[in-house]
């Protein structure tokens, strides 16, 4: 009995000394890694916006207190502004071109354009062929290789063009036998082992004179567009979902997104209609809805909205084209398919997806764990914000305050947040404010509130942003009628005066 004990402790702190180093080791020096990282270079943080888009100017940074111009508050640098400076990627220079590291190690050739990264030797007026390397062999188990039916659709259209020959050495471009539509790891319909076998193939020579078709990159939760998996060294991208950030001009080609069950050829007819103007359809805008036909729906609206999936691209864009509706974008920085050839401008209209679900501002007193306003009837501040209250807020801003009799001590939290672009401080007690004044108390009214909340939305509106910045610390060094000890406490008898 007294071994068996043995034997199960023994275990027991193995496994623990497994867990140790195979969790808490590792995620200590992951952690590690990012504090340098954060360390070296915290104001590039990167944000929400910066995941998407990306500037062509940038500016200095403001997140520290600026002064503000001798015209106007409004060309004081914006939210927007103070997140232009985006961190440039990291680079290094490896033979003659500048690689840009993507996030699984591997790296795009960033620089690449048809004079630098293509083989025109091999390529005439006469005689453009088109080789596609055949399946791989059998593995072990005498299985066929995985090819999706996206994949073997475009091999077999190409496999029956006039371009398509079966000798490597007349062939200007290089199809892969290898299904890289799908690099979503968690797909039925991904990959293993890419890098491996590109470097099987015997034309690979790094990417050149090779095209890569692709559909889905990246995996849940970001699906970041550069997750190939694998580096595609000088070969074209022709790619779904791609974006102007990631397109490289005269070199890469942006395709639309299609399923599973696309035709090879033909199809369904259109319902594109010429000189249809003024239109007459029933419906001017449709998304989707469930008492009416998807598909009809299409077809009798004039505008249809096409937003993005998980990634830039979405099925809906060619359901639209096909419906003879003029789409709606709302998918900012996409590369539209084969837009180097076609005007898109002519049959689309784009929109900014950031001014979607922008819902209004809510202002209340209720006591939550964190606060972003402070009345100025229970505030202290320098005097230097009264003088640019006075003298170089808006006059709309201004006029709004003096038409609601109202909402000064807002405006002011706004003014100072937008300057200093720090939150307020709430010290003492946790007693809110009360205005002890007045007869009957103006708290004590719903349209109190309501008011105060639309000139919370106006104000946020002429700023273009939301200056107030949310705080969840509390600092008393008073301790009054906190559920603390008594023996904490300084000044111990004060909560006996009017008691």
């Amino acid at each position: 009995m007294q071994a068996k004990k043995r034997y199960i402790l023994v275990i027991i702190c193995c496994a623990f000394l497994g867990y140790c180093y195979l969790g808490g080791y590792r995620l200590k020096g992951l952690q590690a890694l990012f504090r340098i990282r954060v360390l070296k270079n915290p104001d590039n943080l990167p944000c929400y916006h910066q995941l998407h888009y990306q500037y062509a100017e940038s500016t200095d940074s403001s997140n520290q207190a600026q002064a503000l111009p001798d015209d106007d508050l409004f060309t004081a640098p914006t939210y927007e502004s103070r997140f232009r400076d985006v961190a440039p990627q990291p680079s290094f220079q490896r033979g003659g071109v500048i690689r840009r590291v993507t996030d699984e190690g591997g790296a795009m050739f960033k620089s690449c354009r048809m004079e630098t990264c293509f083989d025109f030797s091999k390529c005439n007026d006469k005689n453009f062929y088109v080789y596609v390397y055949p399946p791989e062999p059998l593995n072990s188990l005498g299985a066929p290789p995985p090819i999706s039916q996206n994949y073997q659709k475009i091999i077999s259209a190409i496999q029956e063009s006039r371009y398509y020959t079966t000798d490597p050495e007349q062939a200007c471009l290089f199809v892969l036998g290898i299904d890289t539509l799908d690099r979503d790891s968690l797909s039925e319909d991904f990959v293993r082992n890419v890098p491996s076998r590109l470097q099987r193939l015997p034309h690979w020579n790094n990417g050149r004179n090779h095209i890569i078709f692709n559909l889905y990159s990246g995996t849940w939760p970001d699906y970041n567009e550069n997750g190939l998996g694998f580096d595609p060294g000088q070969a074209i991208l022709a790619k779904a979902s791609m974006s102007i950030q990631s397109l490289r001009p005269g070199f890469d080609v942006s395709i639309p997104l299609f399923h599973k069950q696309f035709p090879l050829r033909g199809g369904n007819t259109g319902f594109v209609i010429s000189n249809n103007f003024p239109a007459n359809k029933k419906y001017l805008l449709a998304f989707k809805g469930k008492r009416y036909d998807y598909e009809t729906l299409l077809q009798n609206s004039t505008f249809c909205l096409v937003p993005r999936g998980r990634r830039l691209g979405s099925f809906r864009f060619l359901e639209v084209l096909q419906a003879g509706c003029i789409p709606v974008l709302l998918s900012n920085s996409w590369v539209l398919p084969f837009q180097s050839k076609i005007d898109w401008k002519q049959a689309a209209i784009w929109a900014d997806e950031r001014l979607l679900l922008q819902n209004a501002w809510g202002y209340t007193s209720k006591w939550t764990n964190y606060y972003s306003i402070v009345l100025t009837g229970a505030a202290f501040y320098h005097r230097y914000y009264n003088y640019l209250y006075t003298n170089w807020l808006s006059y709309l801003l201004l006029k709004t305050v003096q038409q609601s009799s109202n909402c000064e001590d807002i405006l002011m939290n706004l003014l100072v947040s937008h300057v200093t672009r720090k939150p307020p401080i709430k010290v003492t007690q946790r007693k809110g404010y009360k205005d002890r004044e007045s007869g009957r108390s103006p708290w004590n009214d719903p349209d109190h509130f309501i008011q105060r909340q639309s000139c919370l939305n106006t104000f946020a509106a002429v700023f273009g942003y939301m200056p107030l910045l949310r705080s969840n610390l509390r600092l008393d060094p008073v301790l009054y009628r906190d559920s603390v000890s008594n023996l904490r406490k300084k000044y111990r008898q004060i909560e006996l005066v009017g008691s």
